[in-house]
């Protein structure tokens, strides 16, 4: 059974969550989570055939993999990751 509802509701909560944690010395606490929750609600967007808005999330997801990569060393899979679902 399909629990896109679910899914969607918990990756958007934790989402809010990473994006409210203050950052250490100029750098993301939870820069890769916050990626990786966009690929899950990228994901359950197209599961929900919402091809628009998820097009939107993965570039929005690209963008965060570019800033987390500037910051922080070993960071190009995400962005690897996040052409690959443009």
């Amino acid at each position: 059974m399909k629990q896109t509802y679910f899914s969607m509701n918990y990756a958007m909560r934790a989402y809010n969550i990473f994006k409210k944690q203050p950052a250490v010395d100029g750098n993301s606490t939870y820069g890769v989570q916050k990626v990786r929750c966009q690929f899950v609600i990228l994901g359950n967007l197209l599961d929900s055939m919402k091809f628009d808005e998820a097009l939107k999330r993965a570039y929005k997801a690209y963008q965060e993999a570019e800033e987390l990569n500037k910051n922080e060393k070993n960071r190009g899979h995400l962005i690897r990751s996040a052409l690959f679902n443009i």
